[in-house]
């Protein structure tokens, strides 16, 4: 919960970044996403990857840049999950933007793909 924590906090101190225009932070939902990295094996080292700011608008393409993750805050929960631990993936190997395509992409996507199977498909009882 730490890293997510530090990344909600960017949006709230002055000398931070803060959220683009059309963007804001959300703690609550960001605390929510990172219970859902955290419980996710392959997706909860990532959390230590370089903390970002993470902000939300409406009906966007969920992206990161040098300095926030930005998710489409119409997303649930745990699809903005995967694609966080995707956007984490690359910035972890020191990529704030990428192609859309190439093995890190391809990688990335199948993570994602994991991560997002993993969040919705219920535990054996």
């Amino acid at each position: 919960m730490k890293a997510l924590a530090l990344l909600a906090g960017f949006a709230i101190g002055c000398a931070h970044p803060q959220c683009p225009a059309a963007y804001h932070a959300d703690t609550a939902r960001s605390a929510r996403l990172e219970a859902l990295l955290q419980s996710d094996p392959e997706a909860r080292p990532l959390l230590s990857a370089t903390p970002a700011l993470v902000c939300f608008a409406p009906g966007v393409e969920s992206v990161s840049t040098n300095e926030a993750l930005l998710l489409d805050q119409s997303q649930p929960d745990d699809a903005l999950a995967a694609r966080m631990a995707h956007l984490l993936l690359h910035r972890s190997r020191g990529q704030t933007r990428t192609s859309g395509n190439g093995p890190d992409e391809t990688e990335a996507n199948a993570l994602e793909r994991r991560v997002l199977s993993r969040l919705t498909t219920p535990p054996p009882r």
